[in-house]
């Protein structure tokens, strides 16, 4: 349960890293940056949780709740397309790394006091660690790979007129 909520929580760190690839080069301490608040919050949320455990009965349920409501706002469909987010890019400062990270750890915070009780409950914030690090590198690599994929697609387009200009020619 601990995997599947860690991971599920932990997929909208690959759009975000589409997003960042958008900005151009995303240095592996920003990833590190913005994947940090994915093991402070959690953390702390769990420790908050765990130290309150008799009077945050009643968190449980919310926090399944709001697991349930992000989730089904994920299946609805995007109102911002994954090429205008792309087409955004913006320099990814500061300001908007420690957004990205408050942002990303929030739903992941929200599963971390679900499972505040469970015997894995400490693998939580290593694990949210490591899947946000891993999904928004992948994302920014990807925007790095479909610039690379639209440049070879232009350049053999090329190489076809050559080839076929050279075959009128010959």
């Amino acid at each position: 349960m601990i995997f599947v909520t860690v991971i599920a929580v932990s997929v909208d760190a690959y759009v975000a890293g589409l997003s960042l690839g958008g900005c151009g080069r995303v240095s592996v301490p920003t990833l590190l940056y913005i994947s940090a608040f994915s093991f402070v919050m959690p953390l702390a949320v769990m420790l908050l949780a765990s130290a309150a455990a008799e009077e945050l009965d009643w968190l449980t349920a919310a926090s399944s709740c709001i697991i349930i409501i992000l989730g089904v706002r994920g299946l609805l469909p995007e109102r911002t397309s994954r090429r205008e987010l792309l087409q955004r890019g913006s320099r990814c400062g500061l300001s908007r790394a420690t957004l990205m990270g408050l942002s990303l750890a929030a739903d992941t915070s929200v599963g971390a006091a679900a499972l505040a009780g469970e015997s894995l409950a400490a693998a939580v914030p290593p694990l949210a660690f490591a899947a946000h690090f891993v999904l928004l590198s992948a994302g920014a690599l990807t925007v790095k790979l479909l610039g690379a994929s639209r440049a070879i697609a232009t350049a053999a387009s090329a190489a076809m007129i050559v080839l076929g200009v050279l075959r009128m020619i010959g």
